[in-house]
């Protein structure tokens, strides 16, 4: 299964959770991503499920929680930000840019 979850480029955006069977009524839940296509997989556990309690998590439901540390790895986004008719009219301009500019912090 590893060989076959490396292959594929299932980045920081993809919600991916793989169940891994422990015991007869048992499976281990991880979450798997790449940090880029070019890395290795991350595996983390984040809980398990048995039959008799269900799904325990062991760490946040949220996604952005869980991968909060992702080691330095540059992330390249986009933000665009429109103002409505409403909004330009309040602030009495006909055309109002706003330009956001993110730097690589070193």
């Amino acid at each position: 299964m590893d060989a076959f979850l490396e292959n594929l480029n299932i980045l920081l955006d993809s919600d991916v959770t793989i169940a891994r069977r422990v015991s007869e009524k048992t499976f281990l839940l991880l979450e798997v991503y790449k940090r880029t296509a070019l890395e290795g997989l991350v595996k983390k556990r984040i809980g398990d499920w048995s039959e008799e309690h269900g799904v325990r998590l062991a760490t946040s439901p949220l996604i952005s929680a869980r991968r909060i540390n992702l080691h330095k790895t540059l992330i390249k986004a986009v933000m665009v930000v429109s103002v409505y008719k409403y909004f330009a009219q309040q602030l009495q301009s006909p055309c109002l840019r706003i330009q956001i500019s993110i730097r690589n912090v070193k």
